[in-house]
């Protein structure tokens, strides 16, 4: 239950978040060297905003946002030797739903009502399946695997006006991709201390038919018994990808998105990691320093048309991203207690076509400073466990009109900040292990709000053996 907060039209804000998760997971193992597991997992959000205004206004905003996400994959692992294989096979399904609706009520005659509607719908479809392999053969380690991947998208926008002399068209695409891969890779080890990796990743879509050469490399060394340095880069394509609908005023929301008949939307990326490895006596830490160029990167904006009939039409935009910043972790088991940290500083900047006249700008999902402070205890059965998650503001978009026209800037959002608690009991029998416990979400909130978000789960993970029968 939360509360409603204050806005600066003197509108307050009443929002409802429900969720549920469930996840199941079965292992058999038909003997020692084999491990089968199935999963399923089902997931629902719903999330709504009513705004509520002064008794003599007539203003009234509302929106809803609900998602479906569900899946099943099995695995099987197999071993002989030094040899082991893999495969996977799985299908996921994510189905998401948004609505909003903003005007003016009609007075008392039925006269003078204005609404302004927009109606989204988001569906994805996905089915994959691979093998992987590995084996040794003295300082060697050889890696190999091949699979493929069906993709199917589909999307709506819908959105209804009796305010003003402006159109919106509607977007409205179903698109569907299959992916074939294959890699290979080696392990080297030069030296006692010295090892590298180098390897390759092949894609074909069937858009175009073309092939994505993806090589990878990296080295790492031993510096002592405690300590490792290691290096990691290679070229990464990505062909489904969740973009952003940017609307004229500025407003955001993430769809997903398969490329078009021309191969726009194929995102490639250079990425380049060196870490710094510390272990000892139950106390890791670890810090890897990156830098990351992203091309082939697309987003819809909406544009408004010159002429008398002004039109706002949804345009589709090529741009580039660079990131870059070091991540850092430091994690401590003590008896019965875990401690760690994570601390992330980071910096995001996007360029697209004609958007903010071409020039980059701070990337939406530009947070400089992030950190994570789990306290974990363990006790026989039970698990208490804190977290406190911080993260400085996000960017946004502010338009601002001017005898010179339109001109758009950039502002921050304020930091976000949350505290949960968790209190979970795990009950083991020799073929099932149940767990369940209680969460409290946000339970310090920053504005004094008392905020108080109760969850239930239930996690059962069943273990089969396998005895085969005696021929007869």
């Amino acid at each position: 239950m939360e509360q409603g907060t204050q806005t600066d039209d003197r509108a307050s804000v009443s929002p409802s978040v429900l969720y549920d998760d469930a996840n199941l997971k079965l292992s058999i193992k038909p003997s020692a060297n084999q491990e089968i597991s199935l999963n399923a997992f089902q997931s629902n959000d719903q999330q709504s905003r009513n705004f509520i205004f002064s008794d003599n206004s007539t203003f009234f905003k509302a929106d809803e946002a609900n998602s479906e996400n569900r899946g099943i994959g099995g695995n099987w692992r197999y071993q002989e030797g030094n040899w082991q294989h893999h495969f996977n096979l799985g299908y996921n399904e994510l189905n998401r739903y948004s609505a909003s609706a903003s005007g003016l009520e009609p007075n008392k005659n039925g006269k003078g009502g204005k609404e302004e509607s927009d109606t989204e719908e988001n569906h994805l479809q996905e089915i994959m399946a691979n093998w992987s392999s590995e084996w040794k053969t003295g300082k060697l380690t050889h890696q190999l695997g091949i699979g493929a991947n069906v993709d199917e998208v589909s999307y709506s926008y819908i959105n209804n006006k009796t305010l003003g002399n402006v159109k919106i068209d509607s977007i409205n695409y179903d698109s569907e991709v299959t992916i074939l891969h294959a890699f290979i890779q080696e392990k080297i080890q030069l030296t006692e201390k010295l090892h590298a990796r180098v390897g390759v990743r092949v894609n074909q879509e069937n858009i175009q038919n073309q092939l994505y050469f993806q090589p990878r490399w990296g080295i790492s060394y031993t510096i002592s018994e405690k300590l490792n340095l290691f290096y990691s880069g290679g070229i990464y394509n990505q062909f489904m990808s969740r973009i952003r609908k940017i609307d004229t005023d500025g407003n955001s929301d993430l769809v997903w998105l398969l490329p078009d008949s021309a191969g726009v939307g194929i995102l490639e990326s250079q990425h380049h990691v060196l870490g710094l490895c510390y272990e000892s006596n139950g106390l890791s830490i670890n810090i890897e320093p990156y830098y990351k160029t992203t091309s082939g990167k697309v987003n819809l904006y909406a544009e408004l048309s010159g002429g008398k009939e002004k039109t706002i039409r949804y345009s589709t935009r090529s741009g580039e991203s660079e990131h870059y910043g070091f991540d850092a972790l430091i994690h401590y088991k003590q008896g019965v207690f875990t401690h760690m940290l994570a601390y992330s500083l980071s910096k995001s900047t996007e360029q697209f076509e004609v958007f903010n006249n071409s020039e980059s700008y701070p990337a939406f999902d530009d947070q400089r400073h992030r950190v994570r402070w789990t306290e974990m205890a363990r006790y026989k059965s039970w698990i208490l466990s804190t977290n406190l998650i911080y993260r400085s503001g996000s960017p946004y978009l502010i338009k601002r009109s001017n005898e010179a026209g339109i001109t758009q800037e950039f502002g921050r959002l304020p930091f976000f900040a949350q505290a949960d608690l968790s209190l979970v009991k795990r009950f083991k029998s020799k073929l099932f292990t149940i767990s369940s416990g209680i969460s409290l979400l946000n339970i310090l909130n920053r504005k004094m709000y008392w905020k108080l978000t109760i969850s239930i789960f239930l996690t059962i993970r069943a273990l089969i053996p396998y005895a085969p029968t005696s021929p007869p």
